[in-house]
């Protein structure tokens, strides 16, 4: 309040708002911002000086299936949240702005957990039965060799994504 009051006095004795920024040690458009609200509406504009975000560029319905979409779907940047949500809804946000949206949504980037691949147990059973009748029809001295000698493992490297906090992906 000290410093809206401050600019205005100096201002008015005549001050350019170059010397009154300096003095003040503030930006040259924080002078001009106020020195707008007390035009606009005197003392009282300053003092009640709100400062808050914005509503929501979604609706309630938008954030619910897009929260339903982040539980199905891994992203592992915000940018690519922003696209989605301006493909689906052509809702333009900023990297910044979405991040926002998602913190309030109860999302964190966090590094997803490793877990091996989840095998088609009909498939498997079906490799086995192949290969045993491969194995009958060989002699025992005959080798069979595999073309698929990677580990399940082989330098796996899990990106950070947006995750629900609490949950593990």
């Amino acid at each position: 309040m000290a410093t809206y009051v401050k600019c205005q006095q100096t201002l008015g004795k005549g001050w350019s708002v170059t010397q009154v920024a300096e003095a003040l040690m503030i930006d040259r458009e924080t002078v001009r911002n106020h020195y707008k609200r007390y035009r606009k509406g005197g003392l009282s504009a300053l003092q009640k000086f709100e400062v808050g975000g914005s509503e929501s560029f979604l609706n309630e319905l938008q954030r619910q299936a897009l929260d339903q979409h982040l539980h199905e779907n891994l992203y592992l940047t915000a940018k690519e949240i922003a696209h989605y949500v301006e493909q689906t809804w052509g809702i333009s946000y900023s990297e910044s702005g979405i991040t926002q949206l998602l913190c309030r949504m109860g999302y964190v980037y966090k590094k997803p957990k490793l877990v091996p691949g989840k095998a088609d147990s009909g498939k498997q059973r079906a490799f086995v039965e192949c290969y045993e009748a491969l194995k009958a029809s060989k002699a025992p001295e005959d080798p069979i060799y595999f073309m698929d000698a990677t580990h399940p493992h082989h330098n796996p490297v899990a990106g950070y994504g947006w995750i629900k906090r609490g949950q593990d992906r």
